[in-house]
């Protein structure tokens, strides 16, 4: 089930000049996000012992070198936050921070330290335009899931035929791509502990090319939110771009320390109804 509600944290420059200029958001390639599990390529001695044999070495490397090109290139992703569950006997700082807009570490490191924007997002709606833009290709959306995740070595055994075998170079790609998304909830959706108060939502998709992807977000967006931070000099764009959507547009405060969205504070559409 897509959540009701997501929320993407960018930089201002890229919302102010791509997002919303263009109306669309980008996929990226997977090597691309801040998360080393997905985006480091890994040391090829330091995992495999020489299989004494020079040929089977050197296809030994053409295989990781593949799988790690496949995974890192050719599986685009695009990034959300979403709203955690609401939990009986909840404490005060749980429930203040639930809010996929409430999350200070996410201001801070995705959107230049509270001077960028978090977009709010109809999780339906982009789900319907990702899946009529990029239809032509392999789509999966689902939460991440936090736990120690299995590692990537995990492939030794499952392409251990695959190193005896030796299939041409096609037929190699092929197996892995296969491999992936059969494997995808443990090598896309599984982070460690550590980045649990992401809660994030990702929406994969597979593009055999190394290009992005984009996807038309008109009457996907339901709110901006702009950080604490957010120069007043730019305030303006974010009046206008709210008013030519049609949405609220405000800007998040500190309350006695705690982060405070105040919607609709730049502008707000039902208000100016009300004054007709």
């Amino acid at each position: 089930m897509i959540p009701t509600e997501l929320c993407h944290y960018t930089k201002k420059d890229i919302a102010l000049e791509k997002i919303f200029y263009e109306g669309k958001i980008k996929f990226n390639q997977l090597g691309r996000t801040n998360d080393p599990k997905e985006s480091v390529v890994y040391p090829t001695v330091t995992y495999f012992p020489s299989l004494g044999d020079k040929n089977a070495d050197e296809y030994y490397k053409l295989l990781v070198n593949e799988f790690q090109r496949i995974q890192k290139e050719e599986w685009k992703v695009l990034c959300m936050t979403m709203h955690s569950p609401k939990k009986k006997n909840q404490n005060k700082e749980a429930s203040t921070f639930r809010y996929g807009w409430n999350r200070p570490v996410m201001w801070a490191h995705y959107a230049e330290n509270n001077s960028g924007v978090c977009i709010i997002f109809d999780g339906n709606k982009l789900y319907t335009s990702i899946k009529s833009d990029l239809r032509q290709y392999k789509l999966i959306s689902k939460k991440v899931c936090y736990e120690k995740p299995s590692t990537q070595i995990k492939y030794y055994d499952d392409f251990q035929k695959v190193i005896k075998e030796q299939p041409k170079i096609a037929d190699l790609r092929a197996q892995i791509r296969k491999h992936l998304e059969e494997k995808h909830a443990e090598y896309f959706f599984s982070k460690f502990s550590t980045w649990r108060d992401e809660t994030e939502y990702r929406f994969l998709v597979h593009n055999i090319s190394n290009q992005d992807e984009f996807v038309n977000i008109h009457g996907a967006i339901k709110s901006i939110l702009v950080g604490s931070n957010f120069p007043k000099v730019y305030i303006p764009s974010i009046e206008k771009i709210a008013m030519e959507l049609n949405i609220s547009a405000g800007k998040m405060l500190w309350t006695n320390g705690i982060p405070t969205p105040q919607f609709g504070s730049i502008y707000n559409p039902k208000k100016l109804k009300a004054t007709k």
